[in-house]
């Protein structure tokens, strides 16, 4: 331990606590194999410590605050089907064998990178591949193959499968992609209408100087050129006008919608792939 050759200490640890079993061993296993980052390891032993020592043992003080650090430490791994997963399927991952049961639930590893595959009866297994760092949550989908007794569908290299044997959207994407259309749109109609306005605003200033020559002030008349001058600037004002207040509002609710769409910067993409597929999934730290 002193030297860090962690794993020559915790197998002589493991060792001697098979040998001769013992909570001080135990909670120095425990120490060793956090330090080596095994972290789900540590965070178990160091219970297993709590359950063995009385409550005034000044050491389980410290496994639980050891427990509890190692709590927010540890990454956790959501895998979620995309699609229908046939009876049979298997998902292995980190040398578990889960059911399409055990989806959907975080399932607690030590950081690195792990290889997932799906295996279904009658499905060509798919692979996949995820990396975690401490703190993750990750959200990861995955699916299975397609029928070994159906033909290959062709497909151009470099050139994703189809949408749905991918599983680069989800709920949260839908939505996303919802209200990025909804702003688009809000700020495309903004800026057609503050155009419409400036354009009919310049026209109408026209007439109202052409109405202008044709008037006097001190009569108070106009010609026919100057009435029908100052009657189409007014028609055009009010459209002016119309096209402003449209165009602010359309386009205040797309800018809104645009600054609130859902955060993408509290966490880092991940990807694997499976064939020629693009997989992409989703970890954050909250």
């Amino acid at each position: 331990m002193a030297t860090k050759k962690f794993d020559v200490a915790c197998a002589k640890f493991r060792e001697s606590n098979r040998l001769d079993p013992a909570v001080g061993t135990l909670f120095n296993l425990a120490n060793c194999e956090a330090q080596r980052g095994q972290l789900v390891t540590a965070w178990t032993l160091y219970r297993q410590v709590l359950e063995k020592l009385s409550p005034d043992d000044p050491r389980a003080s410290v496994a639980t605050a050891q427990v509890q650090s190692l709590d927010a430490r540890i990454p956790r791994l959501t895998i979620r089907a995309r699609g229908e997963m046939p009876a049979g399927t298997t998902v292995k991952v980190a040398g578990l064998v889960l059911s399409p049961a055990s989806l959907n639930s975080p399932l607690p590893l030590n950081p690195g990178r792990y290889d997932i595959s799906v295996a279904s009866p009658g499905r060509s297994t798919q692979q996949f591949s995820v990396a975690l760092a401490e703190g993750d949550a990750a959200q990861f989908p995955v699916f299975v193959g397609a029928s070994t007794s159906a033909p290959a569908r062709p497909v151009a290299p470099g050139v994703a499968v189809s949408q749905s044997e991918s599983a680069s959207t989800d709920d949260d994407d839908d939505e996303r992609k919802n209200r990025e259309v909804l702003a688009y749109t809000g700020i495309g109609v903004g800026a057609a209408g503050i155009t419409l306005g400036i354009i009919t605003g310049l026209f109408g200033l026209h007439e109202e100087s052409l109405g202008n020559q044709n008037c006097s002030d001190v009569t108070r008349t106009c010609n026919q050129t100057g009435y029908d001058a100052n009657q189409s600037a007014k028609s055009v004002a009010t459209v002016s006008t119309v096209g402003f207040v449209i165009g602010v509002l359309a386009g205040g609710a797309g800018t809104y919608l645009w600054f609130t769409l859902p955060d993408t910067k509290a966490g880092a993409a991940v990807a694997g792939g499976a064939n020629n597929a693009t997989l992409v999934g989703w970890r954050g730290r909250w």
